[in-house]
């Protein structure tokens, strides 16, 4: 992952997996793990986590709402979505970090999509709009996994 401009934290709002149907996986909030602020040496109990990631909550300025870690440039920021059954997936959905119109310099610009370690997209590095800092709108970006679209990201 790469972000838009901050040395040091990378973070989102929000995390949508659509099924062959087209319509929205449900996901548990225990479903997304990965690094947050908690990781750090000097801190605990910061509410930017990854589960926040899957409360539907996603057009919003609010950082309680938000995942954010720390950023190393080259550094490994993996996010893990873990299903509790085999699911067809054929888009996802992801809002970038909107906390403030400064702060979403703290959104994820480029990232890679696998699914059981294997690449998906081609391989290729998924670019991700800035988030406008605001709520006027629905800024989430579909990265669209079927076989039709194959990696070609949509806006809505």
């Amino acid at each position: 992952m790469e972000t838009w401009g901050d040395q040091d934290y990378i973070g989102l709002t929000g995390i949508e997996l659509f099924g062959a149907d087209g319509n929205l996986i449900q996901l548990p909030e225990d479903a997304v793990s990965g690094p947050s602020l908690n990781d750090l040496e000097n801190c605990s109990g910061d509410y930017r986590t990854p589960d926040k990631l899957t409360t539907g909550c996603n057009i919003t300025t609010d950082d309680i709402q938000m995942w954010l870690c720390p950023f190393y440039s080259g550094g490994s920021h993996v996010l893990t979505i873990t299903l509790s059954q085999a699911t067809e997936i054929t888009a996802i959905k992801i809002y970038n970090y909107n906390k403030t119109p400064e702060d979403t310099y703290r959104g994820v610009k480029t990232l890679k999509i696998n699914l059981d370690g294997k690449p998906l997209c081609g391989g290729q590095t998924v670019h991700l709009r800035r988030a406008p800092g605001t709520t006027h709108y629905d800024f989430g970006q579909i990265v669209d996994l079927s076989e039709k679209g194959e990696w070609i990201d949509h806006d809505q």
